[in-house]
């Protein structure tokens, strides 16, 4: 129908959720470009189309709160949001607690979003430190919307899922790191070959999130996305060896 359509006209397209068909959703897109005249799209996904006129947009997480104004955080602000919507009693005692969940959620709106859910069951205290032990805390059984917001952990999955196996292993072995890391620490720990095209891909896949501001560019993986690939090196025995 887009193909048929005029090409003198203005058109926007927005694409959501780009990163499990890139291939197919990149020819598409290259198929609308070359056949309409004016066309602008916008499109969410994990990793970059590479079509010839593509601006990235990175996306960070919220801020993390500070510790002289905690309740002027947008994370903090957004999970007291998302804790009245849900039902859930959260009050100016329980700010320093929010705070500091908020900080080991790094910010993301979905992690804050289900972990507001579990606030009518649990206090926030409970909840940030069963999450230091666990991210499959961050559940919610009963949601009915997409299988992939219903837990943080199905979250992180969907893309974790989409590696190939030498990038999943990786990832894996690279939650060893409890903060940030230089490339040569990591090509240390990898023990797999192609090194340089196996890290790129977690990069691309925006599983580690590179610091370039300094000299020397550091690494690091979120807390959450840590805590998930610690618990898979753990299943796989090879936490030790890594």
């Amino acid at each position: 129908a887009l193909l048929g359509s005029p090409v003198d006209r203005p058109l926007l397209l927005v694409v959501d959720n780009c990163e499990h068909l890139l291939d197919a959703t990149a020819d598409a897109l290259l198929r609308i470009l070359g056949a309409c005249q004016q066309p602008s799209v916008i499109a969410t996904s994990r990793a970059p189309l590479e079509v010839p006129g593509e601006s990235i947009v990175s996306l960070a997480p919220l801020p993390r709160p500070t510790a002289a104004d905690p309740a002027s955080s947008p994370s903090v602000q957004l999970f007291l949001t998302r804790c009245r919507e849900a039902g859930a009693t959260v009050d100016d005692r329980d700010l320093d607690a929010v705070a500091e969940l908020c900080r080991q959620l790094d910010g993301l709106p979905l992690a804050l979003e289900i972990a507001a859910a579990r606030a009518r069951t649990m206090s926030v205290a409970e909840i940030s430190e069963r999450l230091a032990e666990n991210v499959d805390v961050l559940s919610r059984p009963r949601f009915r919307g997409d299988p992939r917001h219903r837990s943080l952990a199905e979250t992180i999955g969907w893309s974790y899922d989409l590696l190939s196996p030498p990038a999943a292993e990786l990832l894996e072995r690279l939650a060893v790191f409890a903060g940030p890391f230089r490339a040569e620490a990591a090509e240390a720990v990898a023990g797999i070959d192609e090194f340089d095209a196996t890290f790129d891909e977690l990069a691309t896949a925006s599983l580690i999130v590179a610091d370039t501001h300094a000299r020397e560019t550091r690494y690091r993986l979120l807390d959450t996305v840590r805590s998930f690939a610690l618990d898979r090196l753990a299943r796989r025995g090879a936490t030790a060896d890594a």
